[in-house]
């Protein structure tokens, strides 16, 4: 089992706006389990699945939360190794607490030339990361969400399998090949990141690409379908954002019954 490691960006407040409280910790769970991602229809990490012995997906092996993702971290249940950013909207009672509790804080300046996500991206990085899951709101300033989608799908982080959470929507950036699942009939996009995409190759939707180039400036990949239960994408050169909205994922009835939060 490779090192697993999840961010948290975000406040609370967004958290109840996208009303994504409810199942957070059950996408974060998913993400991480090679089993439950079959199940789910999230992706195929290519990582070996948890044998019945082990501590289970909802360990991970490190905890980020960027600045006020701490409350969306508690609040899910899971305990934060470490807290990075420049601290200007989190909860002092929190902090507090989890550094009772032992975790590292980082703390930046508020004039940094980085958001408090990259800087979260930067520490995780630092552990060599097999799987990364970042979960996000999809609410707040236009800015910072094109940003935000643009750091978790940074070609810096190929070589990591990386889930990331926009509330209820999931974006699975693919640096080399990648497999996901959906309903049949149902929505799913793919954007060319960081200029433009070569070679792409998709099997399993509606209109598939046959090593075709993904230009950034093009919507060729907006509102795809999938034509059967699960589909792949493949790409020489370049970086393609597959973006799944909430409504058009996997049935949920193939959804597990996690543990409570702690």
């Amino acid at each position: 089992m490779g090192m697993r490691v999840v961010i948290f960006t975000g406040g609370p407040q967004d958290l109840d706006r996208s009303r994504a409280r409810v199942d957070l910790r059950s996408r974060v769970t998913s993400a991480l389990d090679g089993t439950a991602l079959d199940d789910t229809g999230l992706a195929d990490t290519g990582l070996d699945h948890p044998g019945p012995d082990h501590p289970g997906p909802d360990r991970p092996d490190l905890v980020i939360a960027a600045d006020s993702g701490l409350g969306i971290a508690l609040e899910a249940g899971f305990d934060v190794d470490g807290v990075v950013g420049d601290m200007d909207s989190v909860d002092e009672d929190q902090l507090r607490l989890v550094r009772q509790r032992g975790a590292e804080v980082l703390q930046f300046p508020v004039g940094k030339d980085e958001t408090d996500l990259e800087l979260a991206i930067d520490v995780a990085l630092e552990s060599e990361p097999d799987e990364l899951v970042v979960v996000g709101s999809p609410s707040g300033r236009l800015d910072h969400l094109i940003g935000w989608t643009r750091l978790v799908s940074s070609p810096r982080l190929r070589g990591i399998a990386v889930t990331a959470w926009l509330g209820s929507t999931v974006v699975l950036p693919v640096f080399d090949s990648r497999v996901f699942r959906g309903t049949p009939g149902a929505t799913v996009s793919l954007f060319a990141e960081h200029g433009d995409a070569r070679g792409v190759t998709t099997r399993g939707l509606r209109w598939d690409l046959n090593h075709q180039t993904l230009r950034s400036a093009s919507s060729l990949g907006v509102s795809n379908e999938f034509e059967t239960g699960t589909a792949s994408v493949e790409v020489d050169s370049g970086v393609v954002a597959v973006v799944i909205p909430p409504e058009h994922q996997h049935d949920s009835e193939h959804q597990h019954d996690w543990p409570e939060k702690k």
